[in-house]
């Protein structure tokens, strides 16, 4: 007589004890991720707190507590400096109708010739790639990277940028180059430009930077003209112009 499988045995097959465990591991997984962050954190913090005597624990916490306090405090400065400054570009017209918004220079990266800064604002403020950039009235530089909270922005001084560019009193539209800090266009020689000429980026119509000098070579039908920024050098607050509104 045929003895019938038991229930129990076909529950517990291998195959599917196998089934189960890979369920466990992909449901638990992260809890145990995060489990084993905060343990090992916990830990650290222990290493480093725990040969402390209780006024070296008392003076690090009070420490701690002014490195707050600062931090809170310039928050405060930087929402009243950004209210000022957005009054300030709007009564004196330098700030275009369409700039939808501020941001708060959070990272000046300009170590090297390839300089870029990164701003507190990001997809959630409706920054998008290629918004223009600008601080107190000039031009800057463009968006090329956008996170969430969070943006990268090219200076218009960095090498290899170009921007398109008009020369005050001279009817005429010429690249310009950045070259890690300042900028270089080629002025044809029949042009008289002088030096201290105001030079403003084509799209925005905004100041950009002035001629510093002009390198004038005989056999050239151009002048190398070598400019320098208006903008104020750290950043610490800039606008967003939003390219396809203009």
């Amino acid at each position: 007589m045929m003895r019938r499988r038991s229930s129990i045995g076909t529950w517990f097959s291998p195959t599917t004890v196998a089934v189960v465990l890979c369920a466990l591991v992909l449901l638990l997984g992260p809890v145990v991720r995060d489990l084993y962050g905060s343990i090992t954190s916990t830990l650290k913090m222990r290493a480093e707190y725990l040969p402390l005597s209780r006024t070296e624990l008392i003076q690090r916490i009070e420490t701690l507590e002014a490195d707050l306090s600062r931090v809170e405090y310039q928050s405060v400065l930087y929402e009243s400096l950004a209210d000022d400054i957005r009054q300030l570009e709007t009564e004196l017209g330098l700030r275009p109708v369409d700039a939808y918004g501020s941001a708060r220079v959070i990272a000046n990266v300009n170590a090297s010739v390839y300089g870029t800064i990164i701003i507190d604002a990001g997809q959630t403020s409706g920054v998008t790639v290629n918004d223009y950039v600008t601080s107190e009235g000039v031009y800057v530089g463009r968006v090329i990277s956008v996170d969430p909270h969070q943006s990268l922005v090219r200076l218009a001084t960095s090498a290899g940028e170009v921007t398109m560019v008009s020369i005050a009193d001279v009817s005429l539209e010429r690249s310009m180059r950045g070259v890690g800090g300042a900028y270089e266009l080629d002025i044809p020689q029949s042009l008289d430009v002088p030096r201290g000429a105001l030079i403003r980026e084509s799209s925005l119509g905004l100041p950009m930077a002035r001629i510093i000098e002009a390198q004038i070579e005989p056999t050239n039908t151009v002048i190398t003209a070598m400019a320098a920024s208006l903008a104020h050098n750290p950043l610490r607050v800039v606008s967003l112009v939003h390219r396809e509104s203009l």
